[in-house]
């Protein structure tokens, strides 16, 4: 796999776009409350969506919600039987750019039973300008790896686009490979939140804006995302963030892995983040019903999850392959 879409490096295009209520005066862009984007990363190659996130913007309670949704998911229709490949489906179909994100959000839609305010598909290029375009980022680790043949210690490091890109792409010394990374993501989009609060201005913004458009495929248009954007800034400082990975286990069956979702945690954490309107996947796409093993993670009543918030992401264990 290639480089991997800088989704959470896009924070700021986040709430420009899902931020308007937020200011006095602005223009209410979005008739929901809370306000729920779908983020996608594809990669470079097969056009999977490698990042996939669900996020939430409530207004009156100030806060931002990410679930990211690990991109081996078992899902029945995508390629490979994951989650992370509807959109490539559609593609490999014949789909344009905007018919295969339709179709990821309506199956997305469908299966978590949210309604969507927009959707938003990023290709690769706008991670090092992001980044850079603050001023780079500063990501606490709390362990040693080495990426890129670049050792970092536990502790801070200011990172540049370039090294930005290549922390969330990496996963190969992590015990549990991809969903190391998903926590490791956890970890800079806390890092790029609060550089964002400190730095950004509205000229930036909107040159964020402009330059990423080249590769962004979405449902909404630009200059609502400009204007919304500059009505959010006021309130930056204000939101607090929590994170969470959709709840699952990893099992390996047939010789693939896949992640199967926990249908009882990811409706507690919907319920309390994301405003549902329907029955959690009411058409059973997330399991393979004739499969004991799946069957038993996906009823499972006792599996546990951890959201995470800004005040405690710095308890995050990610095992690594060296301990």
């Amino acid at each position: 796999m290639k480089k991997i879409l800088a989704i959470f490096l896009s924070l700021t295009l986040l709430l420009s776009l899902c931020g308007c209520r937020l200011a006095s005066g602005a223009v209410n862009a979005f008739s929901q409350d809370p306000t729920v984007l779908l983020f996608a990363g594809l990669d470079d190659a097969a056009e999977n969506t490698d990042v996939l996130c669900l996020l939430s913007v409530d207004a009156e309670r100030e806060r931002l919600a990410v679930l990211q949704i690990p991109r081996d998911t078992y899902f029945k229709e995508g390629a490979g039987e994951r989650i992370n490949g509807i959109y490539a489906s559609a593609r490999f179909a014949g789909a344009s750019e905007k018919e295969a994100l339709s179709a990821l959000s309506s199956q997305i839609e469908k299966c978590f039973g949210v309604s969507l305010s927009g959707t938003v598909a990023m290709k690769s290029a706008a991670l090092c300008a992001t980044v850079d375009a603050l001023g780079g980022v500063d990501v606490s680790l709390p362990f040693s790896i080495t990426v890129e043949g670049k050792e970092y210690a536990a502790g801070t490091h200011h990172l540049s686009g370039a090294e930005a890109e290549a922390f969330i792409r990496y996963r190969e010394g992590y015990l549990t490979g991809d969903l190391g990374r998903v926590d490791a993501q956890k970890i800079f989009l806390c890092a790029f939140l609060s550089r964002a609060r400190q730095s950004l201005r509205p000229a930036e913004l909107i040159r964020m804006l402009f330059s990423m458009r080249g590769d962004v495929i979405t449902d909404l248009s630009l200059s609502r995302a400009l204007s919304v954007g500059l009505s959010v800034h006021a309130r930056l400082p204000y939101l607090s963030a929590s994170f969470a990975t959709l709840p699952g286990e990893p099992l390996l069956s047939s010789g693939h892995w896949y992640y199967i979702v926990n249908r009882a945690g990811a409706v507690a954490l919907l319920s309390e983040y994301f405003s549902p309107a329907r029955e959690f996947d009411g058409e059973r796409k997330l399991l393979d019903e004739e499969n004991a093993e799946q069957a038993n993670i996906y009823n499972d009543r006792n599996l546990t999850y951890r959201v995470y918030t800004e005040e405690n992401l710095s308890s995050i264990r990610i095992p690594t392959k060296k301990e």
